[in-house]
């Protein structure tokens, strides 16, 4: 099940993160820039318990800004039925700050509207978790 979550990820966080990148509204930018900010504070603390909660934050945000319904009720479940296997992950040596970092690109691409690279940057992000759940043989 987790292999076809990412799967399903990977082919449509990218959409959402382009959709995002096309209409984000200064005030959707103030609040996934509150949870980035909140996620870099508890990495500097390493807080793996509040590093997942804000991570999954900056997630359902991308959800609710992207203009959709379908996308958002896909893919909210589907992050939580991973909760588990993602908190493991985010408490890998490095790999919480390197989802930081990867949210920060993210963000920057969304707050310059380049849809393009905020899809790519995303669809790397996705790939990036994915790899770190199933090198640990979590999944």
């Amino acid at each position: 099940d987790i292999k076809d979550i990412y799967e399903i990820r990977y082919r449509l966080e990218g959409l959402v993160a382009r959709r995002v990148a096309a209409q984000a509204t200064p005030e959707q930018l103030r609040e996934m820039k509150e949870a980035l900010d909140l996620q870099a504070f508890y990495t500097e603390r390493d807080d793996s318990e509040s590093i997942k909660n804000m991570d999954s934050q900056f997630h359902r945000d991308l959800y609710r800004f992207c203009g959709s319904s379908p996308l958002q009720h896909t893919l909210e479940p589907l992050l939580m039925r991973i909760v588990k296997y993602r908190k493991a992950s985010l408490s890998a040596p490095d790999r919480a700050r390197q989802s930081l970092d990867e949210h920060l690109a993210i963000y920057q691409a969304i707050v310059d509207h380049n849809e393009e690279e905020a899809e790519r940057l995303m669809l790397l992000h996705i790939r990036a978790a994915s790899t770190s759940i199933l090198l640990q043989g979590n999944a």
